[in-house]
C-alpha cells in the first residue's frame, strides 16, 4: 500500500463514494485497528472515501459503526443486533471483536495494524463463518523505517518478534496460508521454497487433499486485479470477485479520492552577502523590465515594477540556492515564490537571467574574492594550526623535562632521608652499645664487690674458728675442759 497503517489513507482506494454505492449494496466488512483512536481514524477516512464526511459522529450511522473495549455495554449490544439484522454493513472495531464472536455475516476483513500473525489469524477468521467464502486484506506498508524490507534483510532464526514476523509475512514469496500454518507450529514464516518445514507442511496439505490456497503469492495476478476493482465491489457481485476477479471489468469513472498535497513555506537560504544580493534582485528586476517593454511595447499603461518589483525579486534571491541546484535552475520554484506568472513566458525569462548573472562579470568576481578569501582563511587556519602543533610539541618537551626534574628531586630527598634514617641508626646503635657497656661494668663491678665481700666474711669465719679452736685446745691443756 502506499500509505502508513497509521493514517489509514489506504482506505480511500477501497470505498467508493455512496451516490456509487449505497449502504445496502456494501459488502458486510470488518476493519480491525490496533487502536481505539485507530478505529476513530477508520472511520473518518472510510466517510472522505464515500463523501460523507462527519459521519462517523453520527451514532446510528447506516454505513459505518464503531466497537471496542470502551464502547458502553448497551452500545455494543445494539450495535451488534443491528450489524447481524442488516442495518449497515461496516463495522470499525479493535481486537475486541476478534475473540469469542461467531459472525456468519462477514464476507470481508480488513485489518489496519500490525501484530502477532496468530492472533491476525484469529482476527481474519471472523469471516467465512458462515461457509460461503469472503477475501481478507492485510494493508502492508511498502517500506517500514528500521523494519526489515528485503529477503536479504531476513533470517529465519531471528523473526521472531511480532514486528520481524510482520515483515517477514510481507516479504515472503511463499503460499500464506502455509506460512501462517507454520507460524503456529514452529513460530517463524519461512522465507524460502526449500524451507524444510514448508516442504513437509505442502507435502501434508497435499495428501489430506486441501483446497488450493487463493492468498496473494499463489494468485497474485488475480490478488492485484482484486485491489485495482475493490471499489466496484457490492454484494451483488461479490461471488464474482471471490472466485474469478479477472472477469470484472474497471470502472473507469470511478476515481481514487487523492489529497492534496500541502505546499510546504521554504525558509530563506540565500548565502550571498547582502551587496550581491541586492545586486541580483536589480539584474532580475532590470531584466524584467526590458521584457516587459519589448512585450507591451514603449509606451504601456502600467510601470514593469507592478508586475514584478523588487518584493518580488528579493524573493527569488532569498531562495536562490534552493532555485540553482547543481546548474539547473527550477523555473517552477521560481514561479511559486513570485505567486505566479503574469506574463507568458516571464517565469522562463527569470531563469534564464539568473544563468546570465551567474556567469557575468559581477558574479565571477565575486566568486574569485570569495574564493581568495577562503584561501586566505585556510592559510590563516594552517598556520594558527602550525602554531598550535609547535606549541603542543614545545608543551610536552617541557612537560617531559619537568617530570624528569621531579623525579629527580624526588629520588635526591629520598636518597637524603635514607641517609639520615641510616645515620640515626647508626647513633642509635652507638647509644645502645654504650648503654649496655655500662650496664655491663656496672653489673661486673657489683658482682666483684660482692664477691670480696663473700671472701671476706668466709676469712673471717675461718679466722674465728681457728681462734675458737686454739681456745679450746689451751683450756684442755691447762686442764680446764676434760
Amino acid at each position: 500500500m502506499e500509505f502508513t497503517l497509521k493514517s489509514a489513507d489506504n482506505l480511500l482506494r477501497i470505498f467508493a463514494p455512496h451516490t456509487y454505492t449505497p449502504a445496502e449494496q456494501m459488502v458486510s466488512t470488518l476493519i480491525y485497528s490496533g487502536s481505539r483512536n485507530g478505529t476513530l481514524q477508520v472511520m473518518k477516512v472510510v466517510n472522505e472515501a464515500r463523501k460523507t464526511r462527519l459521519h462517523e459522529y453520527e451514532p446510528e450511522d447506516k454505513f459505518i459503526r464503531h466497537f471496542h473495549s470502551c464502547t458502553e455495554d448497551n452500545d455494543k449490544r445494539l450495535n451488534m443486533e443491528d450489524y447481524m439484522e442488516g442495518v449497515f454493513p461496516v463495522v470499525s472495531t479493535s481486537m475486541v471483536l476478534g475473540l469469542g464472536q461467531n459472525l456468519k455475516r462477514v464476507r470481508c476483513i480488513i485489518h489496519m495494524g500490525r501484530g502477532d500473525p496468530s492472533a491476525i489469524v484469529q482476527m481474519v477468521g471472523r469471516c467465512r463463518r458462515g461457509g460461503n467464502g469472503g477475501i481478507a486484506l492485510l494493508p502492508m506498508e511498502k517500506e517500514r523505517k528500521n523494519g526489515k524490507n528485503s529477503l536479504t534483510d531476513c533470517d529465519d532464526k531471528s523473526l521472531r518478534g511480532e514486528d520481524t514476523q510482520m515483515d517477514a509475512l510481507a516479504l515472503t514469496p511463499v503460499c500464506l496460508q502455509v506460512a501462517l500454518t507454520l507460524d503456529n507450529l514452529v513460530g517463524y514464516i519461512p522465507m524460502s521454497f526449500d524451507d524444510p518445514h514448508y516442504q513437509a507442511e505442502v507435502a501434508r496439505e497435499a495428501a489430506a487433499n486441501f483446497p488450493p490456497c487463493d492468498c496473494s503469492n499463489c494468485k497474485k495476478s488475480e490478488a492485484d486485479a482484486i485491489i485495482s476493482n475493490i471499489q466496484q465491489m457490492t454484494v451483488d457481485n461479490f461471488h464474482a470477485f471471490w472466485k474469478d476477479p479477472l472477469s470484472i471489468q474497471k470502472d473507469e469513472s470511478l476515481k481514487v479520492l487523492v489529497r492534496k498535497k500541502k505546499f510546504t513555506h521554504l525558509k530563506p537560504d540565500c548565502s550571498y552577502p547582502l551587496v550581491v544580493a541586492s545586486h541580483l534582485a536589480g539584474h532580475l528586476e532590470l531584466a524584467f523590465g526590458l521584457f516587459y517593454y519589448e512585450t507591451l511595447g514603449p509606451e504601456p499603461k502600467f510601470l514593469p515594477s507592478d508586475f514584478f518589483g523588487t518584493a518580488q525579486a528579493t524573493a527569488i534571491v532569498d531562495h536562490i540556492n534552493t532555485i540553482n541546484q547543481h546548474g539547473e535552475i527550477n523555473t517552477k520554484l521560481i514561479e511559486h515564490v513570485i505567486g505566479g506568472q503574469m506574463f507568458s513566458g516571464q517565469v522562463d525569462l527569470l531563469g534564464r537571467a539568473i544563468k546570465e548573472w551567474l556567469q557575468g562579470e559581477f558574479f565571477q568576481n565575486h566568486l574569485k574574492n570569495e574564493a581568495a578569501h577562503l584561501r586566505f582563511v585556510e592559510d590563516e587556519v594552517n598556520q594558527l594550526q602550525k602554531q598550535r602543533e609547535e606549541y603542543l610539541r614545545q608543551h610536552a618537551i617541557d612537560v617531559k623535562e619537568q617530570a624528569t626534574k621531579r623525579r629527580k628531586t624526588i629520588a635526591a630527598q629520598k636518597a637524603k632521608m635514607k641517609n639520615r634514617e641510616a645515620q640515626e641508626g647508626i647513633m642509635a646503635n652507638d647509644a645502645e652499645r654504650k648503654a649496655r657497656s655500662v650496664a655491663r661494668t656496672k653489673a661486673s663491678n657489683q658482682k666483684q664487690a660482692s664477691d670480696s665481700q663473700s671472701k671476706a666474711e668466709r676469712r673471717w669465719k675461718i679466722a674465728a674458728n681457728k681462734a675458737t679452736a686454739q681456745e679450746n685446745r689451751s683450756k684442755r691443756e691447762a686442764g680446764f675442759l676434760p
